[in-house]
């Protein structure tokens, strides 16, 4: 990952993909795991942003975790 592509992501010119984080995680020097959650849930943000039921969809979500 070259400095210009950082710095496109860190201005929110360009998404981060999930293929970025291990780089990333070397480049900050934080834990993968962190940077997956962190990812992921900007993920799951944005796709529900305009949504109108997204707090239950969410939660539906959750629940069938423990299915």
């Amino acid at each position: 990952m070259d400095q210009a592509m950082l710095s496109k992501m860190e201005r929110g010119e360009r998404s981060f993909r999930r293929e970025d984080i291990d780089a990333l995680a070397k480049i900050f020097k934080q834990p993968k795991k962190e940077l997956l959650t962190l990812w992921l849930a900007d993920k799951i943000l944005k796709t529900t942003e305009n949504q109108r039921y997204k707090k239950e969809a969410l939660q539906l979500a959750i629940d069938q975790f423990d299915n």
